[in-house]
């Protein structure tokens, strides 16, 4: 085996697997192996490029001591030193290199100040604040996780009372909300049942006590917003300012339109949105009138827990 026949085989369909010996990698000629990526990319891609950007965000005075790095505390380099730039500044960067084509924008900073933690969320410490927020929750209904304590734990540190069919999601929207410094921001990406669902009256009644939520998008429900997940969608965006005084809803049918979507809303006022109430009527507007046709399940039957199947073909009559 040699770089050139792998990267004709891998031009033909196969693909490389853990249990492939590929120690001759090792050992192989370095322009083989740069002509056979080279056959491999003009194969696949062809002569597409990706184009990627980053700012600078944070500059200088670095306490770690990476021997390559001009913005090191630890080299004498006379590099630029700012705090972190503002928001305004890197949206405008943003935007200039998204006209110019750019896939792809990226903020670095100087520092080392990020922690990564790997715990239980629902179970590491309520006490700690955030200036941001961005989160996409395990989506486990109330069968699937050990909603036996977790949903007694977030009830006793909130003061509310989910009830024991309760999302996992909706768990960790309400402890971040907990989280948020004042000033601070959040947006996740739920799905949007617990919008018009029972167990969503009391997530809904949180959201408003907090006084955080702003905007509601919701992507339609005839859509899948993700290739490997059959779920429905929304995105939340939260700002704890204190000055909550209407919640904007829109309602997209596929993600291409988010960005549109933060300037074509509706809004109502705070005092207008009621928890007990499915919050459809408030983001479907005109496309209700598709609906129209539909009666409530209770017309032809009475349920206790719901029916699900997995057989789209199957009609009641």
């Amino acid at each position: 085996m040699n770089a050139l026949t792998l990267a004709e085989e891998i031009i033909n369909g196969r693909r490389i697997t853990r249990e492939d010996d590929l120690s001759f990698f090792l050992t192989c000629d370095l322009l083989e192996l740069c002509e056979g990526a080279d056959k491999i990319r003009e194969a696949r891609i062809g002569d597409k490029v990706d184009l990627c950007s980053i700012i600078n965000g944070r500059s200088g005075r670095c306490p770690e001591d990476c021997k390559y790095c001009a913005q090191s505390a630890h080299h004498h380099t006379n590099c630029e030193e700012y705090d972190f730039l503002p928001e305004e500044e890197i949206l405008a960067a943003c935007k200039m290199n998204e006209r110019e084509g750019v896939d792809r924008f990226s903020i670095v900073t100087a520092g080392s100040d990020v922690l990564l933690y790997n715990e239980d969320y629902l179970r590491a410490s309520w006490k700690d604040k955030y200036d941001g927020i961005i989160c996409n929750p395990p989506y486990l209904k109330f069968h699937d996780y050990d909603n036996a304590s977790l949903v007694p734990l977030v009830n006793e540190q909130l003061g509310i009372r989910l009830n024991g069919f309760t999302n996992l999601y909706t768990l960790f929207l309400l402890k971040s909300i907990s989280q948020l410094r004042d000033g601070g921001r959040m947006a996740y990406i739920v799905p949007s049942e617990f919008l018009n669902s029972d167990y969503g009256v009391e997530v809904k009644r949180a959201l408003l006590r907090s006084g955080v939520l702003r905007h509601v998008v919701v992507v339609d429900f005839t859509q899948c917003a993700f290739d490997d997940a059959l779920t429905t969608a929304c995105i939340l965006l939260c700002h704890k300012d204190g000055s909550l005084s209407e919640v904007r809803f829109s309602h997209v049918s596929d993600v291409g339109q988010l960005q549109a979507s933060l300037a074509d809303y509706s809004a109502w006022a705070a005092d207008q949105l009621k928890p007990e109430t499915k919050w459809k009527q408030y983001y479907e507007g005109a496309r209700s009138a598709g609906y129209r046709h539909l009666v409530p399940f209770s017309t032809f039957a009475k349920v206790s827990r719901g029916i699900a199947t997995g057989a789209n073909d199957i009609a009641m009559r």
